[in-house]
């Protein structure tokens, strides 16, 4: 939520953060003010951008986190090479032009905007801000993301989409900017296999 007060959101009131590493979740920000369902809300890492596709830790198929997270990318990077390197590696060689890196990467991108064009579709941010491990990869990843995304909304605000800049110190400076706990997961959602071994960062 520092992103929205002291990072790349401040002065806008609707916007999604969205950190992409070893999973994706989201941190919506709706009219100036954080919107948690009781902890139900902002799982994007959940929206099922290919029916009957891979199957998820959450017990669905298909979900975006099985194509646009950083695990991902290196999974599905080692399925079609037979070698193994991380996603970092896998957007150093994008950059050098790997056409099997490439492959992988486009379908990366081509699912973060299956699931950005539903949520803009349902909630119209003005911006999306990309966090975590993944978005190291810059432009290299928000430049062809912006395009794929702007492709496929027509009504649709089409919200700007940049990097997040306070890194590893939101989380530090989360808590001074919201005064208020960060609301807990409802129990039932923490029983699941893909939040149990996270638990501790619900509670």
């Amino acid at each position: 939520m520092a992103e929205s007060v002291l990072g790349a959101g401040r002065q806008c009131r609707d916007l999604l953060f969205l950190p992409i590493g070893t999973g994706i979740a989201g941190a919506m920000i709706l009219d100036g003010r954080p919107y948690a369902a009781g902890g139900y809300a902002g799982e994007i890492g959940h929206l099922r951008v290919h029916p009957d596709g891979r199957p998820c830790g959450c017990g669905g198929r298909g979900c975006l986190e099985r194509y646009s997270s950083a695990s991902a990318i290196a999974a599905a990077h080692a399925d079609r090479t037979g070698e193994p390197v991380s996603a970092a590696e896998v957007a150093a060689r994008v950059a050098a032009g790997d056409p099997d890196a490439v492959a992988v990467w486009r379908e990366a991108v081509e699912a973060l905007a299956v699931a950005l064009a539903a949520y803009a579709t349902v909630c119209a941010p003005e911006l999306v801000i990309v966090g975590g491990g993944l978005a190291g990869s810059g432009e290299l990843l928000l430049e062809p993301l912006r395009a794929s995304l702007a492709a496929r909304l027509t009504f649709q605000r089409v919200p700007r989409i940049v990097r997040a800049e306070l890194g590893d110190r939101a989380a530090s400076w989360a808590p001074p900017c919201w005064h208020a706990p960060v609301p807990r997961a409802p129990e039932h959602l923490m029983r699941q296999p893909f939040l149990r071994t996270h638990r501790a960062a619900f509670e």
